[in-house]
């Protein structure tokens, strides 16, 4: 492991998330993390996860009780007061079928 990551992951912050948190409150949208990715994987199980292509192809009835990784991430932000741009781009690295 190169020093430099070594650093980086000494203090907390785990390799898949290498890049993303640069201010504290960073990290702690990084720690609503799990979270989110559960809240992700219910989705998809359910059936109720679509790509921004199928809401913007159903763009009424059907598509509003569906989920996008946006709608999720937007959701958890505002409860948690959360930094919407890092926490969509982990989440569109680990769903990047739903991106």
């Amino acid at each position: 492991m190169p020093l430099g990551n070594y650093h980086h992951y000494r203090h907390g912050h785990h390799p898949a998330t290498w890049g993303f948190a640069s201010r504290a409150s960073d990290s702690k949208t990084l720690s609503a993390l799990p979270e989110a990715i559960a809240q992700v994987e219910d989705a998809i199980h359910c059936g109720q996860l679509i790509s921004p292509m199928e809401a913007m192809a159903l763009a009424g009835g059907e598509a509003r009780q569906k989920e996008t990784l946006y709608s999720i991430t937007l959701k958890i932000a505002q409860q948690r007061d959360l930094d919407l741009d890092v926490l969509l781009t982990a989440l569109s690295q680990r769903f990047s079928g739903y991106a």
